[in-house]
């Protein structure tokens, strides 16, 4: 993602480089020939940024669980132009576990990506056809322990649009078609909303504040198309995403994502009670 800096900007940081300049050519002589300069710190949106390139371990965790990824980031011309980043990644969380790999290709602010991954549910919670899955009805089957645990395969693929309007605000835009081999009028793990196997699609967009000093959040929007009982349906969640760099370890980052639906009593997590969709994640990426 390419941050465009104004005229007035622009001139600002001319008139700090020519001070950083000066005051360098002041202190030269106290400075030992050699000396160990430290880096300037990451800023703190740096999540928002271009991913430096090269091999990446990253590992997560998260509300629920744990996830592990490696990824090769192939950078075309320079990081912030055009990259190729296949990835796999596996995790285990409270309810489910998975497998999965991945493959994006990004050009300027538009990227495209594929994913197939086997997907075990230990907690399934399949429901009779006309049944609502509700919150009530998740926690009763945990109660009596009377969910199954099944498996899948999963696809999907994606597009995505990272558009910088100012030097401050940042549109971030994902369209996805998934292919979920799941039991109909099943909980779903991932997006907490019910529904049956087939084909779901996506919509979803961020519109980031975001400082260097302090790190980015914006609100969001989610709109699923989703197979239920028979005949598709549309369901929207609002909410927010942001996201940190902490700087207790090189190269991490907090991210927080929460959705809600007021009234809608099958969707978000049974364990919160309520209709919320809610995500945590704490970040470390290592470069091999």
């Amino acid at each position: 993602m390419v941050r465009r800096e104004g005229p007035k900007r622009a001139c600002v940081g001319l008139l700090g480089a020519a001070l950083a300049l000066g005051g360098a050519r002041a202190s030269a002589a106290e400075v030992p020939p050699g000396a160990d300069i430290p880096p300037a710190p990451a800023p703190r949106d740096v999540f928002l940024s271009p991913p430096k390139s090269g091999t990446w371990a990253s590992f997560d965790a998260y509300t629920a669980g744990a996830q592990a990824t490696l990824e090769k980031r192939i950078s075309i011309q320079r990081d912030d132009y055009a990259a190729i980043v296949p990835r796999v990644n596996t995790l285990a969380s409270l309810g489910f576990g998975e497998v999965a790999a991945h493959t994006d290709v990004r050009f300027l602010f538009f990227s495209a990506g594929v994913t197939g991954g086997f997907r075990r549910v230990w907690r399934t919670y399949a429901f009779a056809p006309g049944t609502e899955g509700t919150r009530a009805a998740r926690s009763a089957m945990d109660a009596e322990k009377s969910f199954t645990t099944e498996h899948w395969g999963y696809g999907e693929g994606r597009l995505r649009m990272a558009l910088p309007l100012t030097d401050s605000a940042l549109f971030l835009g994902n369209v996805a078609a998934r292919y979920e081999d799941c039991p109909d009028n099943s909980f779903d793990w991932l997006h907490t909303t019910m529904h049956d196997g087939g084909w779901l699609y996506r919509y979803d967009a961020t519109l980031f504040a975001r400082d260097p000093r302090i790190g980015a959040l914006g609100p969001t929007a989610r709109i699923m198309d989703l197979p239920r009982g028979g005949r598709r349906e549309l369901e929207l969640a609002v909410g927010l995403t942001g996201g940190r760099r902490l700087g207790l370890l090189p190269n991490d980052v907090f991210l927080v994502n929460i959705l809600v639906r007021p009234g809608d009593d099958s969707f978000g997590f049974q364990l919160l009670k309520m209709p919320v969709f809610g995500l945590l994640v704490y970040r470390v990426s290592v470069e091999l």
